[in-house]
């Protein structure tokens, strides 16, 4: 059953446009794995995307180039969004900075970055702002450069469209979270409306995994 409900809650993350709209786009098939503990999503084959660079804008990233990719024997969270959103974006932030509150053991080994569809009204201060109201220490990902943006849509799989209104605009976008390990591999993926509480499920099995399969590599 988990299997089945969490396979369409990705593709529904996909289709449908956070912050009210739809988005519509060839979508890839994406299944759990059977006998998989994880609560999220796991894509097979697994989305790779540690090419993926962007300009980090965060005070600590001060511009320089960030690739998708965790720390070794880390794991980093990656989001897709942008600050004006008026539901979506800022309830799965809180769902992430919950699922980090509380973790048993690892919490320095996970980091979180957010990738802005709208540089327009993003500045790198911007994000990192609003990133900071959720969880501290984030990397605000920022690009003016809209091949470079839409190659890291491209390789998320990740589907965005500005709507424009009459006094201003949003974006309807997929709304999903990936949790991607330090070879660039997106081990997990959690869509829009999954609960902190197997996020945080998710990322303490992946982090005890990565502990031991670490204390492996170093038995001589």
């Amino acid at each position: 059953m988990r299997i089945a409900v969490a396979a369409a809650a990705l593709v529904a993350a996909m289709l449908t446009a956070g912050c009210g709209g739809d988005a519509r786009s060839a979508v890839e098939r994406a299944s759990t794995q059977p006998g998989s503990a994880l609560r999220g999503v796991v894509r097979t084959p697994p989305l790779r995307v540690g090419d993926v660079v962007l300009p980090d804008e965060s005070p600590t990233g001060r511009g320089e180039p960030f690739a998708m990719r965790a720390r070794p024997g880390g794991l980093l969270l990656v989001y897709f969004g942008y600050t004006a959103c008026p539901d979506i974006c800022p309830t799965t932030l809180a769902d992430i900075g919950a699922a980090l509150r509380g973790l048993k053991t690892g919490r320095d080994r996970v980091e979180v970055a957010m990738v802005t569809f709208d540089p327009e009204r993003d500045t790198g201060e911007v994000v990192t702002s609003f990133l900071d109201h959720f969880v501290e220490g984030g990397h605000a990902l920022r690009t003016e450069d809209s091949e470079q943006l839409q190659a890291a849509e491209s390789a998320f799989r990740v589907v965005a469209r500005r709507v424009d209104e009459k006094d201003t605009y949003s974006f309807e976008h997929t709304a999903i979270t990936y949790a991607v390990d330090d070879s660039g591999t997106v081990l997990v993926e959690w869509p829009f409306g999954t609960t902190w509480q197997d996020m945080r499920s998710d990322i303490e099995l992946l982090i005890d995994r990565s502990s031991v399969s670490n204390d492996k590599e170093t038995v001589p």
